[in-house]
Protein backbone atom coordinates (compact mmCIF):
# COMPACT_ATOMS: atom_id res chain seq x y z
CA UNK A 1 0.00 0.00 0.00
CA UNK A 2 1.30 3.31 -1.53
CA UNK A 3 0.90 6.46 0.90
CA UNK A 4 2.11 10.41 0.71
CA UNK A 5 4.81 11.13 3.57
CA UNK A 6 8.60 10.36 4.06
CA UNK A 7 11.60 11.52 2.21
CA UNK A 8 12.45 8.80 -0.66
CA UNK A 9 15.56 11.45 -1.53
CA UNK A 10 17.12 11.15 1.34
CA UNK A 11 16.00 7.07 2.19
CA UNK A 12 13.80 8.52 5.33
CA UNK A 13 10.65 6.24 5.42
CA UNK A 14 9.00 7.72 8.38
CA UNK A 15 5.80 9.13 7.59
CA UNK A 16 2.28 9.97 10.02
CA UNK A 17 0.53 9.72 6.69
CA UNK A 18 1.09 5.88 6.63
CA UNK A 19 0.86 5.80 10.32
CA UNK A 20 -2.92 7.71 10.17
CA UNK A 21 -3.58 4.68 7.13
CA UNK A 22 -2.76 1.73 9.16
CA UNK A 23 -4.51 2.71 12.10
CA UNK A 24 -7.36 3.01 9.74
CA UNK A 25 -6.83 -0.48 8.25
CA UNK A 26 -6.73 -1.73 12.09
CA UNK A 27 -9.23 -0.62 12.92
CA UNK A 28 -12.14 -1.56 10.32
CA UNK A 29 -10.24 -3.85 8.26
CA UNK A 30 -7.88 -6.28 10.55
CA UNK A 31 -8.33 -8.70 8.19
CA UNK A 32 -6.18 -7.55 5.29
CA UNK A 33 -2.93 -7.57 5.86
CA UNK A 34 -0.66 -4.97 4.25
CA UNK A 35 2.49 -2.75 4.14
CA UNK A 36 2.43 0.45 3.92
CA UNK A 37 4.83 2.25 1.91
CA UNK A 38 5.62 6.25 1.97
CA UNK A 39 6.43 7.67 -1.18
CA UNK A 40 7.31 11.44 -0.49
CA UNK A 41 4.58 14.28 -2.13
CA UNK A 42 1.20 13.33 -3.40
CA UNK A 43 2.44 13.99 -6.96
CA UNK A 44 4.91 10.50 -6.57
CA UNK A 45 1.78 8.50 -6.05
CA UNK A 46 0.33 9.72 -9.69
CA UNK A 47 1.84 7.27 -11.53
CA UNK A 48 0.93 4.17 -9.44
CA UNK A 49 -2.68 5.49 -9.55
CA UNK A 50 -2.25 5.32 -13.35
CA UNK A 51 -0.88 1.48 -13.37
CA UNK A 52 -4.09 0.68 -11.00
CA UNK A 53 -6.35 2.36 -13.89
CA UNK A 54 -4.45 0.63 -16.52
CA UNK A 55 -4.13 -2.25 -14.63
CA UNK A 56 -1.00 -3.04 -14.97
CA UNK A 57 -0.54 -2.69 -10.68
CA UNK A 58 -2.75 -5.51 -9.05
CA UNK A 59 -3.02 -6.40 -5.92
CA UNK A 60 -2.22 -2.83 -4.62
CA UNK A 61 -3.40 0.03 -2.90
CA UNK A 62 -2.95 4.06 -3.17
CA UNK A 63 -3.82 6.08 0.19
CA UNK A 64 -4.09 10.10 -0.35
CA UNK A 65 -5.04 13.81 0.56
CA UNK A 66 -7.74 14.81 -0.66
CA UNK A 67 -7.49 18.18 -1.10
CA UNK A 68 -9.47 20.30 -3.16
CA UNK A 69 -9.61 17.59 -6.05
CA UNK A 70 -13.09 16.60 -5.08
CA UNK A 71 -14.51 20.48 -5.95
CA UNK A 72 -12.37 20.14 -9.45
CA UNK A 73 -13.37 16.64 -10.56
CA UNK A 74 -9.94 15.15 -10.39
CA UNK A 75 -10.86 12.43 -7.82
CA UNK A 76 -10.28 9.27 -9.26
CA UNK A 77 -12.64 6.12 -9.23
CA UNK A 78 -11.14 3.13 -7.92
CA UNK A 79 -11.95 1.26 -4.92
CA UNK A 80 -7.90 0.73 -4.74
CA UNK A 81 -6.83 4.91 -4.40
CA UNK A 82 -8.63 6.06 -1.41
CA UNK A 83 -8.75 9.44 -0.18
CA UNK A 84 -8.89 11.24 3.41
CA UNK A 85 -12.54 12.63 4.40
CA UNK A 86 -11.14 16.11 4.35
CA UNK A 87 -8.36 17.92 3.42
CA UNK A 88 -6.05 15.60 4.60
CA UNK A 89 -5.48 13.09 7.27
CA UNK A 90 -5.05 16.12 10.02
CA UNK A 91 -8.60 17.68 9.10
CA UNK A 92 -9.72 14.07 10.35
CA UNK A 93 -7.54 12.80 13.57
CA UNK A 94 -8.75 16.58 15.33
CA UNK A 95 -12.04 16.22 15.52
CA UNK A 96 -13.21 18.38 18.39
CA UNK A 97 -13.78 15.28 20.61
CA UNK A 98 -10.39 13.53 19.86
CA UNK A 99 -8.82 16.70 20.53
CA UNK A 100 -10.31 16.90 23.72
CA UNK A 101 -9.86 13.05 24.53
CA UNK A 102 -6.42 13.63 23.51
CA UNK A 103 -5.85 15.92 25.80
CA UNK A 104 -7.27 13.99 28.85
CA UNK A 105 -5.15 11.04 27.93
CA UNK A 106 -2.23 13.02 27.86
CA UNK A 107 -2.86 15.30 30.70
CA UNK A 108 -4.93 13.73 32.84
CA UNK A 109 -7.16 16.62 34.07
CA UNK A 110 -10.39 14.73 35.21
CA UNK A 111 -12.04 17.32 37.21
CA UNK A 112 -11.85 20.03 34.44
CA UNK A 113 -13.19 17.95 31.93
CA UNK A 114 -16.55 20.19 31.07
CA UNK A 115 -14.07 23.48 31.04
CA UNK A 116 -11.50 21.31 28.14
CA UNK A 117 -14.41 20.42 26.86
CA UNK A 118 -16.12 23.86 26.83
CA UNK A 119 -13.27 25.85 25.63
CA UNK A 120 -12.23 22.99 23.06
CA UNK A 121 -15.53 23.99 21.43
CA UNK A 122 -15.11 27.79 21.39
CA UNK A 123 -11.42 27.78 20.03
CA UNK A 124 -12.91 25.63 17.29
CA UNK A 125 -15.69 27.83 16.68
CA UNK A 126 -13.84 30.92 16.82
CA UNK A 127 -11.22 29.10 14.07
CA UNK A 128 -14.03 28.25 11.91
CA UNK A 129 -15.19 31.73 11.66
CA UNK A 130 -11.77 33.57 11.67
CA UNK A 131 -10.40 31.43 8.87
CA UNK A 132 -13.54 30.20 6.74
CA UNK A 133 -12.86 33.75 4.22
CA UNK A 134 -8.97 33.37 3.80
CA UNK A 135 -9.70 29.56 3.22
CA UNK A 136 -12.09 29.95 0.63
CA UNK A 137 -9.48 32.43 -0.97
CA UNK A 138 -7.35 30.13 -0.80
CA UNK A 139 -10.10 27.29 -2.64
CA UNK A 140 -10.74 30.02 -5.40
CA UNK A 141 -6.85 30.60 -6.10
CA UNK A 142 -6.06 27.13 -6.29
CA UNK A 143 -8.32 27.06 -9.49
CA UNK A 144 -6.40 29.00 -11.56
CA UNK A 145 -2.98 27.49 -10.24
CA UNK A 146 -2.21 29.77 -7.34
CA UNK A 147 -2.29 29.80 -3.60
CA UNK A 148 -3.15 32.26 -0.74
CA UNK A 149 -1.87 30.45 2.12
CA UNK A 150 1.66 29.65 1.96
CA UNK A 151 2.11 26.55 3.17
CA UNK A 152 6.04 26.74 4.37
CA UNK A 153 5.54 29.51 6.85
CA UNK A 154 2.24 28.85 8.53
CA UNK A 155 3.32 30.14 11.75
CA UNK A 156 2.85 33.73 10.58
CA UNK A 157 -1.10 33.02 10.44
CA UNK A 158 -1.17 32.55 14.33
CA UNK A 159 -0.97 35.31 16.82
CA UNK A 160 1.94 34.36 18.71
CA UNK A 161 1.59 37.44 21.14
CA UNK A 162 -2.08 36.88 22.85
CA UNK A 163 -2.52 37.31 26.37
CA UNK A 164 -2.14 33.83 28.26
CA UNK A 165 -1.50 32.66 24.78
CA UNK A 166 -4.73 31.91 23.88
CA UNK A 167 -4.98 30.44 20.73
CA UNK A 168 -5.83 33.15 18.12
CA UNK A 169 -5.26 33.80 14.40
CA UNK A 170 -3.51 36.50 12.99
CA UNK A 171 -6.32 38.78 11.89
CA UNK A 172 -3.53 41.29 9.97
CA UNK A 173 -1.39 38.40 8.32
CA UNK A 174 -4.63 36.99 7.06
CA UNK A 175 -5.46 39.91 5.30
CA UNK A 176 -2.16 40.55 3.96
CA UNK A 177 -1.87 37.29 2.56
CA UNK A 178 -5.01 37.50 0.70
CA UNK A 179 -4.39 41.01 -0.75
CA UNK A 180 -0.71 40.02 -1.81
CA UNK A 181 -2.64 36.71 -3.57
CA UNK A 182 -4.86 39.37 -5.07
CA UNK A 183 -2.55 41.43 -6.64
CA UNK A 184 -0.24 38.87 -8.06
CA UNK A 185 -3.14 37.12 -9.86
CA UNK A 186 -4.84 40.86 -10.91
CA UNK A 187 -8.13 40.66 -12.18
CA UNK A 188 -8.22 36.56 -13.67
CA UNK A 189 -11.18 34.95 -13.12
CA UNK A 190 -12.07 31.68 -11.39
CA UNK A 191 -13.50 29.10 -13.57
CA UNK A 192 -17.58 28.82 -14.03
CA UNK A 193 -18.98 26.35 -11.09
CA UNK A 194 -15.85 27.37 -8.92
CA UNK A 195 -18.15 28.72 -6.41
CA UNK A 196 -18.89 26.57 -3.73
CA UNK A 197 -19.45 25.87 -0.35
CA UNK A 198 -16.23 24.53 1.73
CA UNK A 199 -16.81 22.81 5.06
CA UNK A 200 -14.21 24.78 7.79
CA UNK A 201 -12.53 22.72 9.02
CA UNK A 202 -13.04 19.66 6.36
CA UNK A 203 -11.44 21.59 3.85
CA UNK A 204 -9.08 23.72 6.11
CA UNK A 205 -5.20 23.33 4.54
CA UNK A 206 -4.15 20.25 7.02
CA UNK A 207 -1.42 21.71 8.36
CA UNK A 208 -2.76 24.94 8.86
CA UNK A 209 -5.68 23.57 11.18
CA UNK A 210 -3.24 21.01 12.81
CA UNK A 211 -0.85 24.36 14.18
CA UNK A 212 -3.89 25.61 15.69
CA UNK A 213 -4.73 22.66 17.22
CA UNK A 214 -1.59 22.09 18.76
CA UNK A 215 -2.13 26.20 20.27
CA UNK A 216 -5.62 24.56 21.50
CA UNK A 217 -3.38 21.52 23.44
CA UNK A 218 -0.40 23.46 24.26
CA UNK A 219 -2.90 26.24 25.91
CA UNK A 220 -4.69 23.52 28.05
CA UNK A 221 -1.51 21.65 28.75
CA UNK A 222 -0.06 25.81 30.40
CA UNK A 223 -3.42 26.23 32.09
CA UNK A 224 -4.82 23.23 33.88
CA UNK A 225 -1.91 20.60 33.19
CA UNK A 226 1.83 20.28 35.55
CA UNK A 227 3.04 16.64 33.32
CA UNK A 228 5.95 17.09 31.52
CA UNK A 229 6.57 19.40 28.47
CA UNK A 230 4.12 18.04 25.03
CA UNK A 231 5.57 17.60 21.50
CA UNK A 232 3.86 17.81 18.19
CA UNK A 233 4.65 14.54 17.25
CA UNK A 234 3.54 12.64 20.35
CA UNK A 235 0.04 14.93 19.93
CA UNK A 236 0.19 14.00 16.54
CA UNK A 237 0.78 10.10 17.25
CA UNK A 238 -1.85 10.19 20.42
CA UNK A 239 -4.33 11.34 17.67
CA UNK A 240 -4.06 8.95 15.31
CA UNK A 241 -4.39 6.40 18.07
CA UNK A 242 -7.71 8.34 19.27
CA UNK A 243 -8.80 8.26 15.74
CA UNK A 244 -8.66 4.44 15.72
CA UNK A 245 -10.67 4.35 18.91
CA UNK A 246 -13.20 6.80 17.22
CA UNK A 247 -13.62 4.79 14.14
CA UNK A 248 -14.74 1.93 16.05
CA UNK A 249 -16.72 3.48 18.55
CA UNK A 250 -18.73 6.25 17.24
CA UNK A 251 -21.06 7.16 14.64
CA UNK A 252 -20.80 10.76 12.73
CA UNK A 253 -20.60 10.94 9.03
CA UNK A 254 -16.70 10.69 8.86
CA UNK A 255 -16.83 7.20 10.54
CA UNK A 256 -19.74 6.45 7.75
CA UNK A 257 -17.15 6.99 5.18
CA UNK A 258 -14.22 5.36 5.98
CA UNK A 259 -16.60 2.25 6.92
CA UNK A 260 -17.86 2.46 2.96
CA UNK A 261 -15.02 3.27 1.88
CA UNK A 262 -12.84 0.22 3.63
CA UNK A 263 -15.70 -2.40 2.83
CA UNK A 264 -15.18 -1.60 -0.78
CA UNK A 265 -11.95 -2.98 -1.03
Amino acid sequence: MYTEGGDIEREKFVSFDAAFWKAVFRALRPDLKCKFLPRGSKINLISYIEDIKRGVLLNNIVAIDRDYDEFYGNLYESNFVIYTYGYSYENDIYDEKIVVDTFLSLCPSLHEEDNISHEVNEFISNFVVDSRFFSYADFLAFSIGQKVIDRDKLGQYIDHKTDHLLPKLNSNEIRKAVRVAALSTGRRRVPRGTMKRIDIPRFSVGHFYELFVFKIIFYLHKKYSDTQKLTKDSIRSHSIQMFSIFLRDMDSEVVRYYNRVMGAI
